[in-house]
């Protein structure tokens, strides 16, 4: 193996900006499922008509799994983009950070199981089944 030492000094605030709105997307819809299912319990639970209160809430709960998701990825993605920014501007001042990486030189040591002729991988045994 052998070690080297690199500087990273800057990064795409695109990419900070799509991970943060992914995530935060991935916050809305959670939000947004829990609002059906409370919206629907409580519209259902204020009409007289449990079939009314159950399609009213629905409807309000259903619009808000496609308008939630959309408002938070966009949230997110001007809150990503601008901590890019940020961080590549702290990284160029100081000079950038420095990472220490490993190449590996064999691909047995990223696998926990033994590679060799005696292992057997999948489809491997059938393989050999035929050939006896």
């Amino acid at each position: 193996m052998s070690e080297q030492e690199i500087k990273l000094t800057g990064i795409r605030p695109t990419s900070v900006a799509l991970f943060v709105g992914f995530f935060g997307a991935t916050i809305g819809l959670v939000i947004s499922v829990l609002y059906l299912l409370g919206g629907t319990i409580a519209y259902s639970d204020a009409t007289n008509s449990l079939l009314q209160g159950l399609l009213i809430g629905f409807t309000i709960g259903a619009m808000s799994l496609l308008v939630l998701p959309i408002v938070y990825f966009a949230i997110g993605w001007v809150i990503g983009y601008v901590n890019g920014l940020i961080l590549n501007f702290v990284l160029r001042a100081s000079g950038g950070v420095a990472m220490d990486m490993t190449a590996m030189q064999d691909k047995a040591e990223l696998s926990d199981y033994p590679v060799g002729q005696d292992s057997q991988v999948f489809g491997e045994r059938i393989h050999r089944h035929d050939d006896e």
